[in-house]
């Protein structure tokens, strides 16, 4: 496993992570679209970073950060 800097390209296995992850949840409700769509604007925002863990050319964990929530 490999430790990798966050891209738009791990948005959708992030957004499958993250519904697994929290079942139920308000963000997890509004749908895996919308999920995507919200990782891959973190991705492209200079307001935020992240890691991903990935094995062969599976996602298999995500951390991302906001600096600032409110941009």
């Amino acid at each position: 496993m490999d430790t990798i800097p966050f891209t738009r390209a791990h948005a959708r296995q992030a957004a499958e992570i993250h519904v697994e992850g929290q079942p139920g949840t308000f963000l997890t409700r509004l749908g895996i679209d919308f999920l995507t769509r919200m990782y891959q604007a973190m991705a492209d925002s200079p307001h935020a970073f992240g890691v991903t863990v990935v094995d062969e050319d599976t996602v298999a964990g995500v951390a991302v950060v906001a600096l600032n929530t409110t941009r």
